[in-house]
């Protein structure tokens, strides 16, 4: 009776501890960094390019995004204001932060400054997204923009 008492109490401190496990969030390695932003920027700039293949190709089927005016669109929605002709030239994207989370997430924060339109106007925005790995390929799954005021 001793032993199967002591069994109990392991078992129960066992599954305890293992409940109470919180999975950690931790920033990427350099090299999962470096894909991240590179596929931002492949993103971004086939964005400005209205380049709907590439886009499609990085977008998760469950697409989010919620645009400066507050708009929310799912990705076919989104794919079809993407294909409208735009001209976007000096992208640049900065403050840049990195967080991993559980199920291969990315949260990633920053800012994006870019020429908009033949009259060059400058855009300024700040925006969160989240990627997704999808056996190997991060997909973006929600963008948010939040339009800075010069």
């Amino acid at each position: 009776m001793k032993y199967f008492i002591i069994i109990i109490f392991t078992f129960i401190q066992f599954t305890t501890d293992a409940q109470s496990t919180k999975p950690t969030v931790h920033k990427p390695s350099a090299e999962v960094e470096k894909i991240l932003i590179q596929t931002m920027y492949d993103f971004s700039n086939a964005w400005g390019k209205s380049d709907t293949i590439t886009l499609a190709r990085l977008l998760s089927s469950e697409y989010r995004h919620s645009d400066i005016f507050g708009k929310i669109q799912h990705k076919k929605e989104w794919l079809a204001f993407a294909s409208i002709k735009r001209e976007v030239t000096d992208l640049k994207i900065s403050d840049i932060e990195i967080l991993i989370y559980p199920s291969d997430i990315a949260a990633i924060t920053g800012s994006m400054y870019y020429l908009f339109g033949p009259e060059k106007i400058k855009q300024a925005l700040r925006f969160t997204q989240l990627l997704r790995n999808y056996n190997g390929q991060w997909k973006r799954i929600i963008f948010q923009a939040t339009l800075i005021k010069e």
